[in-house]
């Protein structure tokens, strides 16, 4: 799949209103573009880089941040977590697809939810013998930022590693120059 055919490759200007859920959209759709294209053009050794020997990998770090991306899908569902996580085994390019897929329905489910159904979006996180319930400010600085921040890891791990984003990449307009 081209990135042209991947979600997130620019910020569509399609928010109308400061409704809680488009925010929350537009928070997801700057995490996408970000993700899009701090991912886009990684090589192999990009995604074995490791900055030393006890911190995780890039493409671990991807696998962590898909991950986060399905609490993000899920919370935006209304759905638990279900605890032990369960792993699935891809590698980048699935990884990287179902990333952005998760990230893109996410965004479609948080459109227009008004001030009174936002609260309702709880992360919840579905163990065998117990369910633990946090409020949605706790999904703000958790996962959202979390899987920000680790976009940041990936984009500094592969400059190191000596092959740079794309200087095109303008976070601020959401579009590549």
């Amino acid at each position: 799949m081209s990135n042209l055919n991947l979600p997130f490759s620019e910020i569509e200007d399609d928010l109308q209103s400061y409704q809680p859920g488009n925010i929350i959209a537009r928070l997801i759709d700057g995490l996408g573009y970000r993700f899009h294209w701090a991912t886009d053009g990684l090589t192999i050794d990009n995604l074995e880089y490791r900055p030393c020997e006890s911190a995780k990998s890039t493409f671990e770090t991807l696998q962590h941040i898909f991950s986060l991306s399905e609490t993000i899908l899920l919370v935006s569902e209304r759905k638990p977590n279900i605890r032990p996580y369960q792993s699935v085994k891809m590698d980048f390019g699935e990884t990287r697809k179902l990333t952005l897929m998760n990230l893109n329905t996410a965004r479609a489910n948080f459109l227009n939810v008004g001030v009174n159904e936002i609260g309702g979006h709880k992360v919840v996180f579905q163990f065998p013998d117990k369910e633990v319930v946090y409020p949605f400010w706790n999904f703000l600085n958790g996962q959202i930022m979390d899987a920000i921040y680790h976009v940041g890891q990936v984009v500094l791990m592969r400059r190191a590693n000596g092959n740079p984003m794309s200087s095109k990449v303008r976070v601020f307009y959401g579009k590549n120059v």
